[in-house]
Protein backbone atom coordinates (compact mmCIF):
# COMPACT_ATOMS: atom_id res chain seq x y z
CA UNK A 1 0.00 0.00 0.00
CA UNK A 2 1.39 3.31 -0.72
CA UNK A 3 1.15 6.56 1.21
CA UNK A 4 1.41 9.66 -0.13
CA UNK A 5 2.52 12.58 2.15
CA UNK A 6 1.45 16.42 1.67
CA UNK A 7 4.36 18.89 3.55
CA UNK A 8 4.20 22.25 3.08
CA UNK A 9 7.23 23.79 2.85
CA UNK A 10 7.98 27.18 1.95
CA UNK A 11 6.97 30.21 -0.01
CA UNK A 12 8.90 31.20 -3.43
CA UNK A 13 7.24 34.59 -4.99
CA UNK A 14 7.67 35.70 -8.45
CA UNK A 15 9.45 38.14 -10.85
CA UNK A 16 7.39 40.01 -13.53
CA UNK A 17 4.68 36.98 -13.19
CA UNK A 18 7.17 34.13 -13.46
CA UNK A 19 8.45 31.59 -11.23
CA UNK A 20 12.07 32.35 -9.99
CA UNK A 21 13.41 29.76 -8.04
CA UNK A 22 15.19 26.47 -8.60
CA UNK A 23 14.22 23.25 -7.02
CA UNK A 24 18.19 21.11 -6.43
CA UNK A 25 17.16 17.65 -4.73
CA UNK A 26 20.04 15.58 -3.23
CA UNK A 27 19.18 12.23 -3.45
CA UNK A 28 17.48 10.33 -0.83
CA UNK A 29 20.02 9.32 2.18
CA UNK A 30 19.24 7.95 5.17
CA UNK A 31 20.51 11.32 6.96
CA UNK A 32 19.61 10.14 10.94
CA UNK A 33 21.03 6.55 11.15
CA UNK A 34 17.13 5.68 12.08
CA UNK A 35 17.09 2.84 8.85
CA UNK A 36 14.61 5.32 6.92
CA UNK A 37 15.49 7.57 4.05
CA UNK A 38 14.84 11.16 4.34
CA UNK A 39 14.84 13.75 1.09
CA UNK A 40 17.16 16.69 1.29
CA UNK A 41 17.11 19.51 -1.58
CA UNK A 42 17.57 22.80 -1.85
CA UNK A 43 14.89 26.13 -2.58
CA UNK A 44 17.37 28.90 -4.47
CA UNK A 45 15.18 32.11 -5.45
CA UNK A 46 16.58 34.68 -7.89
CA UNK A 47 15.64 38.24 -7.86
CA UNK A 48 13.02 37.07 -5.31
CA UNK A 49 15.72 36.53 -3.16
CA UNK A 50 14.05 34.26 -0.85
CA UNK A 51 13.67 31.02 0.17
CA UNK A 52 17.35 30.39 -0.20
CA UNK A 53 17.64 26.98 2.17
CA UNK A 54 19.01 23.85 2.31
CA UNK A 55 15.92 21.63 3.77
CA UNK A 56 15.95 17.99 4.97
CA UNK A 57 12.31 16.06 5.13
CA UNK A 58 12.30 13.67 7.35
CA UNK A 59 9.07 11.35 5.87
CA UNK A 60 8.99 8.77 8.38
CA UNK A 61 8.65 11.53 11.29
CA UNK A 62 6.76 14.31 9.16
CA UNK A 63 9.67 16.47 9.56
CA UNK A 64 11.26 19.19 7.87
CA UNK A 65 14.28 20.91 8.97
CA UNK A 66 15.37 24.05 7.49
CA UNK A 67 18.79 25.67 7.43
CA UNK A 68 19.52 28.75 8.91
CA UNK A 69 18.57 31.85 6.83
CA UNK A 70 21.47 32.90 3.82
CA UNK A 71 21.41 35.47 1.13
CA UNK A 72 23.73 33.18 -0.70
CA UNK A 73 22.51 31.40 -3.64
CA UNK A 74 22.78 27.43 -3.94
CA UNK A 75 22.37 24.63 -6.02
CA UNK A 76 24.24 21.71 -7.02
CA UNK A 77 24.67 19.95 -3.86
CA UNK A 78 27.29 17.33 -3.39
CA UNK A 79 26.77 14.63 -0.51
CA UNK A 80 29.67 13.18 1.09
CA UNK A 81 30.19 11.44 4.62
CA UNK A 82 32.81 14.29 5.90
CA UNK A 83 32.58 13.04 9.64
CA UNK A 84 32.53 9.74 8.95
CA UNK A 85 29.95 8.86 10.45
CA UNK A 86 27.79 7.26 8.12
CA UNK A 87 25.51 10.17 7.46
CA UNK A 88 26.13 12.51 4.29
CA UNK A 89 26.87 15.64 4.64
CA UNK A 90 25.84 18.62 1.87
CA UNK A 91 27.92 20.74 -0.36
CA UNK A 92 26.59 22.76 -2.29
CA UNK A 93 27.80 25.30 -4.74
CA UNK A 94 27.44 28.44 -3.41
CA UNK A 95 27.17 31.89 -5.65
CA UNK A 96 27.72 35.23 -4.94
CA UNK A 97 24.98 37.00 -7.01
CA UNK A 98 24.74 40.77 -5.47
CA UNK A 99 21.19 40.82 -4.75
CA UNK A 100 21.11 41.50 -1.10
CA UNK A 101 22.49 44.67 0.76
CA UNK A 102 25.34 43.50 3.21
CA UNK A 103 23.65 44.12 6.10
CA UNK A 104 20.40 43.12 5.38
CA UNK A 105 20.71 39.13 6.13
CA UNK A 106 22.98 36.96 7.61
CA UNK A 107 25.91 35.04 5.09
CA UNK A 108 24.79 38.19 1.96
CA UNK A 109 25.20 37.73 -1.06
CA UNK A 110 27.81 40.23 -1.41
CA UNK A 111 30.18 37.47 -0.25
CA UNK A 112 30.65 34.15 -1.61
CA UNK A 113 30.57 31.33 0.99
CA UNK A 114 31.46 27.45 1.89
CA UNK A 115 28.84 25.97 3.45
CA UNK A 116 28.61 22.33 4.97
CA UNK A 117 25.44 21.20 6.14
CA UNK A 118 24.21 18.26 8.21
CA UNK A 119 21.66 15.77 8.21
CA UNK A 120 19.48 17.98 10.39
CA UNK A 121 20.18 21.08 7.67
CA UNK A 122 22.57 22.80 10.03
CA UNK A 123 26.24 24.09 9.25
CA UNK A 124 28.42 21.80 10.30
CA UNK A 125 31.17 24.72 10.87
CA UNK A 126 30.44 28.43 10.64
CA UNK A 127 30.46 29.23 6.80
CA UNK A 128 33.41 30.34 5.82
CA UNK A 129 34.20 33.57 3.55
CA UNK A 130 36.16 33.26 0.54
CA UNK A 131 35.37 36.22 -1.56
CA UNK A 132 33.72 38.95 -2.84
CA UNK A 133 30.85 39.66 -5.53
CA UNK A 134 30.51 38.18 -8.43
CA UNK A 135 31.84 34.92 -7.64
CA UNK A 136 30.87 31.22 -6.57
CA UNK A 137 32.48 28.31 -5.29
CA UNK A 138 32.93 24.64 -6.56
CA UNK A 139 33.80 22.17 -3.85
CA UNK A 140 34.58 18.63 -3.99
CA UNK A 141 35.38 16.72 -0.62
CA UNK A 142 36.96 13.54 -0.71
CA UNK A 143 39.41 11.10 1.68
CA UNK A 144 42.86 10.22 1.88
CA UNK A 145 43.56 7.22 4.38
CA UNK A 146 41.49 8.43 7.48
CA UNK A 147 41.89 12.34 6.88
CA UNK A 148 38.80 14.16 4.93
CA UNK A 149 39.29 16.81 2.95
CA UNK A 150 37.67 19.59 1.09
CA UNK A 151 39.26 21.04 -2.44
CA UNK A 152 36.92 24.47 -3.13
CA UNK A 153 37.81 26.12 -5.95
CA UNK A 154 36.77 29.70 -5.87
CA UNK A 155 35.93 31.50 -9.11
CA UNK A 156 36.21 35.56 -8.90
CA UNK A 157 34.19 37.18 -11.48
CA UNK A 158 34.56 40.53 -11.93
CA UNK A 159 37.62 42.87 -12.82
Amino acid sequence: KSRVHARFVTIAGKVNNKSDFGIYPCGMADQDSDGFKEFPFIINAGFELRPRNYFVYDLNHDTLYISPESGVALNQPVGFDITNDGIPEILPRCHATGNFHADTIPYTDQKCYLMVFTGKAQFLFEPVMLGDYPSNVITMPFRTGNTTRIAAYFMYAGI
